[in-house]
């Protein structure tokens, strides 16, 4: 008894602490925390926030008279149907792992620019998982009004279409990635391939940066306009050395207050927008998820089991996370 005591107490301890500094720990963007109503939704800037934020990291968006570019995204699931009216399902038919929401990238040099993220501070990335989308998708296997059949008439012109992530640091390019999302150029077309489910892209070699952006580069170019080909993909859980943030990190900001803490059997939770609760045990799975109104929340915590629990609320405005301790 008095071992299994110490434990608990030194783990108590240890979890007092981490929450009156900043940890850095994996953080993981996975999207879920996004609003979105309906079973074939998406987001793709109308309502002009030029932006929006999933666990604190920030994807641009630009709109304009129904066409977007930089960041949307998505819970559709058309695999189906071809052309641009379909640029925001993923091939893969949903999110990684049958999660409901994903991402979707567009950049254009024609139109807007690159799709950029930005970190909440310089962070060592990770990756991400990366899949195209539909309408890529089929424009490179049958061809379509723009772009042309991959491999042509006889299947061995050497197509591709890839990727690269660029990583900044104070406004200069560190270094970059590059990732083929479709490629012909094998003596053997038997090893000729446009990905269809999700795979992992790597970024560990980026290092430290501070935002990351996204180019495109295809066999099939247009000498005016660049491309034919869909410049797209779609992504799921972009994981990075974050900060967790300690309970003073979330002043003057829509998360007003999260009291008491340690807690027993309520928290009070004060928004100032209407936002999205998730709470995960210190494994990862999930607790408790509701939706928050704006003012004064009190959540019952009576079913809960005493430890660390990490909290994430989300809203339109800005994502955070930090630890709390239920005694």
């Amino acid at each position: 008894m008095k071992k299994a005591f110490y434990k608990t107490t030194f783990g108590l301890i240890l979890s007092i602490a981490s929450i009156n500094s900043n940890a850095q720990t994996i953080q993981v963007a996975t999207f879920d925390d996004l609003a979105l109503s309906g079973t074939d939704s998406s987001y793709k800037g109308a309502d002009g926030a030029k932006k929006f934020i999933s666990n604190s990291v920030k994807f641009n968006n630009y709109y304009s008279s129904g066409s977007w570019g930089g960041f949307a995204y998505s819970k559709k699931k058309d695999t189906i149907t071809a052309g641009y009216s379909n640029d925001l399902s993923a091939i893969a038919g949903g999110g990684y792992n049958s999660s409901l929401k994903y991402a979707t990238a567009y950049s254009s040099t024609y139109y807007g620019g690159d799709a950029i993220l930005v970190l909440p501070a310089k962070d060592s990335v990770m990756g991400f998982y990366i899949t195209n989308g539909t309408y890529a998708t089929l424009s490179i296997k049958n061809g379509d009004f723009s772009g042309k059949k991959f491999g042509g008439t006889t299947g061995n012109d050497p197509d591709y279409l890839k990727t690269t992530a660029y990583g900044w640091e104070n406004g200069m390019i560190k270094d970059s990635v590059d990732f083929f999302l479709a490629d012909y150029r094998f003596s053997n077309n038997a090893n000729d391939y446009i990905v269809k489910n999700w795979r992992w892209f790597n970024l560990k070699s980026l290092g430290k940066v501070d935002s990351i952006s996204f180019g495109f580069q295809s066999s099939d170019n247009h000498p005016i306009f660049g491309m034919n080909t869909p410049s797209y993909f779609c992504m799921d859980n972009f994981t990075f050395k974050g900060i967790t943030l300690s309970l003073s990190d979330i002043e003057k900001s829509t998360i007003e207050n999260v009291y008491p803490n340690p807690f027993e059997d309520h928290i009070n939770i004060v928004v100032s927008a209407k936002s999205t609760l998730t709470l995960l045990n210190i494994d990862g799975r999930v607790a408790l998820k509701l939706d928050l109104e704006v003012g004064n929340n009190t959540i019952n915590t009576n079913n809960l089991f005493s430890g660390i629990y990490i909290v994430r609320i989300n809203n339109s405005i800005e994502s955070k996370s930090f630890k709390i301790v239920k005694k």
